[in-house]
């Protein structure tokens, strides 16, 4: 696909292709039955049996980061430079910057007023940040609002672990 298409089915905001992934890696943890790519909204739909549940999905970047960036930047080396292994780099960002970014998507998110039932699954594309207590401890506080609005929200780390944050508990991880 990438000869015939190059790096834009990836680029583009709100790209069905990162939907169809997120909503993938859902249904493969929960063990969904079905896996429907919404009208949107919603973005994605699981069924389990007879019953199905939707979600949103969205990417969490770090602050001034654009979707896309480093696939552009590739462009504009040599087919020498570009065959060398592809080593991004990681930024720094202190905690306090990444949660204001997750709860600004997540309220974002909110704000567009789904129904009450639907779910949010958020792809956290900030991996050094997990290294930090802070971050991770400041998660749930972070999604508070937003979960008034969503049944629950999904966290999914760059390394693949996903994360269950509900109404009822300040935060979960699913086994």
């Amino acid at each position: 696909m990438n000869t015939a298409h190059g790096d834009h089915c990836v680029t583009q905001p709100g790209s069905p292709f990162r939907e169809a992934f997120l909503a993938h890696r859902l249904a493969l943890h929960l063990r969904a039955d079905g896996v429907r790519l919404g009208d949107d909204p919603p973005d994605f739909e699981l069924q389990f049996g007879k019953e199905k549940f939707y979600y949103e999905a969205a990417e969490v970047l770090e602050p001034g980061r654009r979707r896309g960036d480093e696939f552009k930047a590739n462009r504009l080396l040599s087919p020498e430079e570009q065959a060398e292994p592809e080593l991004w780099p990681e930024v720094e960002i202190p905690s306090r910057d990444a949660l204001k970014q997750l709860r600004s998507v997540a309220e974002q998110k909110a704000r567009k007023g789904y129904p009450d039932h639907y779910g949010l699954i958020l792809f956290v594309n900030m991996e050094p940040i997990f290294r930090e207590r802070r971050f991770v401890d400041g998660i749930a506080a972070a999604l508070s609002l937003s979960l008034e609005k969503f049944s629950e929200i999904w966290t999914l780390r760059v390394d693949g672990m996903l994360v269950r944050h509900r109404k009822s508990a300040s935060w979960q991880q699913d086994p």
